[in-house]
């Protein structure tokens, strides 16, 4: 038996989600006006082989430009994550890589500790100069710079290491 999800409206259009009762994921569809024909706007179940890859929605822009920049950098990220999972094993010897795991945990969990309380001082900063937009663009280029500064640090601390112990 199907499931519906409450439907809501962005802009003339409006989403809801059906699962037909064999889906791992419900499907997103986006029809328009309350007349219109639903659509197939996004099928989490064809983003993975097994149909275990989760979406969701978090909001809408007319700009179809933001959309695309969205989904590079969640798909640069995933790749990112995929690759670097396997640096420890493929770098270092197996009597260190619980210490390496444990170090860069360790300092993915600061990180994520600190850079909230960076983000909140930079907001206050340009929302009391009445330039909130500037703060935000200073935040996603942090975020953006963040892979390469860390390519960066791996290249120098891990394969350029390894390079000169072989």
């Amino acid at each position: 038996m199907p499931r519906y999800g409450s439907p809501f409206r962005a802009g003339e259009y409006y989403f809801f989600t059906k699962n037909n009762g064999l889906q791992n994921q419900s499907v997103y569809y986006a029809q328009k006006g309350l007349e219109g024909t639903p659509e197939v706007f996004l099928d989490p179940n064809t983003l993975s082989k097994d149909g275990t890859t989760r979406a969701g929605l978090a909001g809408f822009s007319n700009d179809k430009k933001y959309v695309a920049i969205l989904s590079l950098a969640v798909a640069a990220h995933q790749a990112w994550s995929a690759n670097i999972f396997t640096v420890a094993a493929d770098q270092f010897p197996k009597q260190v890589i619980s210490r390496v795991v444990g170090f860069g945990t360790m300092a993915g969990t600061l990180g994520g500790s600190l850079f909230p309380l960076l983000v909140g001082r930079i907001l206050d900063y340009y929302k009391a100069l009445d330039n909130l937009s500037q703060g935000y663009y200073i935040i996603f280029y942090i975020a953006g710079l963040a892979y390469l500064i860390a390519w960066g640090l791996l290249y120098i601390f891990v394969f350029r290491h390894r390079q000169a112990v072989s």
